[in-house]
């Protein structure tokens, strides 16, 4: 598949390479660019803005949201990846087929996954299970992948739509075993395929197709174009997210389902698959799963982010309700787990004062304070209180533990590195993960 893919991909980006730079020439992109990223940048040719476009797209993280428990929904189980699943299961990152069928799921028992599974043959070309929606076991749900998303507007949390864990893949695995679409497959068929009018939602159903619109992540200008054409929106807001300093420009509500959906065609084992994770701090911080999750990366030798994501309270959004929220997020608030991070390679050529964690343990207890308070009192820990208890992780963990997401060329070894510092030290593994 991937085989065939890339070749088709090369194809569509080469083609598409002059509409991107025509729309990379227009005014109001320009003045967006200028405004987010300064003149120097606004004013470079069409075809070097292009590349420079290309480069930060390429090293964007690759990423997946799932929930730390097992979700529900309406007193309705989905099977799905969690922090249990993954200490305790498969030694690999299980699509949401193999963890279904490791738990006796009944896949017959909602109609979503007879659509899930038409999506996976007809748009992917991802080999048929012998009973439409119903792998029968562990080997023919293992044909499918688990799905991931590109990180393109680099949102501290990941995928914060789909989980208050993100798991940031291997960036090599990545480019070598994934098959990219422009747009959301599960939204696309929603709206497109079974015409469901939705307002907020303003998609051109015309510009995206199996033929135009798979890429990978070595090839995809037509992406880019196809992305912006499908969604209706300008480039320049989309490609300042991109360019600019993080979280100079702030996102929407929208932003947050205008990713490439990504595939990756391959067995995803542990640890070498996974980068590091990322956990929501307003979701996890101070709990029971929030210890599991720091469990969960000792294990296997990972770094551990938090992410204070879009804290707004209430419940969490989704694909659906997304483009709905009213309000703006920075969405650029990262720190390292100073626990976790001193038991990792990474920390082999940085030092991790003993008041870090001291600090980081205190505010812990807080929060678990905090929550307790809030529970007696039948009422949830507001998010200004979450933002202040950030703030103050903040000044203990110093600039040393601030993380950004990668950008070309800052650091040697994308494969490697987690994050860089605001003074643009970059934080890396020193041992591969198989070493780890």
């Amino acid at each position: 598949l991937i085989a065939g893919l890339s070749a088709s991909a090369r194809r569509l980006s080469h083609e598409a390479s002059s509409a991107l730079e025509e729309q990379l020439d227009r005014a109001e992109v320009r003045a967006a660019v200028e405004a987010c990223a300064g003149t120097e940048i606004a004013r470079l040719p069409a075809a070097t803005l292009a590349r420079r476009v290309r480069r930060e797209a390429a090293v964007s993280e690759v990423i997946t949201g799932f929930r730390a428990v097992a979700s529900t929904w309406k007193n309705w189980t989905a099977p799905s990846m969690s922090i249990n699943e993954g200490m305790h299961g498969e030694p690999f990152f299980e699509n949401t087929w193999q963890a279904g069928v490791r738990h006796g799921y009944n896949f017959s028992s909602f109609q979503w996954w007879g659509i899930m599974d038409d999506i996976e043959t007809s748009l992917y070309g991802a080999k048929p299970f012998g009973r439409r929606g119903e792998p029968k076991d562990m080997l023919e749900a293992g044909e499918r992948a688990p799905y991931f998303a590109v990180n393109l507007r680099r949102v501290d949390a990941g995928s914060p739509l789909y989980g208050d864990v993100s798991a940031v893949l291997s960036p090599l695995l990545a480019a070598a075993a994934s098959s990219v679409s422009a747009v959301d497959s599960g939204g696309w068929n929603g709206m497109c395929v079974m015409s469901q009018k939705l307002p907020r939602f303003a998609k051109n159903c015309s510009a995206f197709s199996k033929e135009s619109g798979l890429g990978t992540l070595t090839d995809f200008d037509h992406l880019l174009v196809v992305g912006a054409q499908y969604w209706g929106y300008s480039l320049g807001h989309a490609v300042c997210r991109l360019l600019e300093p993080w979280g100079r420009t702030p996102l929407h509500g929208a932003d947050l389902i205008q990713y490439w959906e990504a595939l990756p065609m391959a067995e995803l084992r542990y640890p070498s698959s996974i980068k590091f994770l990322i956990g929501s701090f307003p979701s996890l911080f101070g709990t029971e799963p929030g210890t599991q999750l720091q469990e969960w990366c000792l294990q296997r030798g990972w770094v551990l982010v938090w992410s204070l994501g879009l804290n707004q309270g209430g419940e969490e959004p989704n694909f659906w309700t997304a483009p709905y929220l009213p309000q703006e997020f920075r969405a650029d608030q990262r720190l390292a787990d100073p626990i976790v991070f001193q038991r990792t390679s990474a920390a082999a050529n940085v030092t991790v004062p003993p008041d870090f964690a001291a600090g980081f343990r205190a505010l812990w207890q807080e929060a678990v304070l905090a929550r307790g308070s809030a529970a007696a009192s039948n009422r949830s820990v507001s998010n200004s209180t979450w933002a202040g208890m950030w703030a103050r992780l903040g000044e203990v963990l110093s600039p040393d533990l601030r993380l950004q997401p990668l950008r070309a060329d800052a650091c040697g070894d994308v494969e490697r590195c987690i994050g860089s510092t605001p003074s643009g030290r970059c934080l890396c593994y020193q041992e591969s993960p198989q070493e780890a």
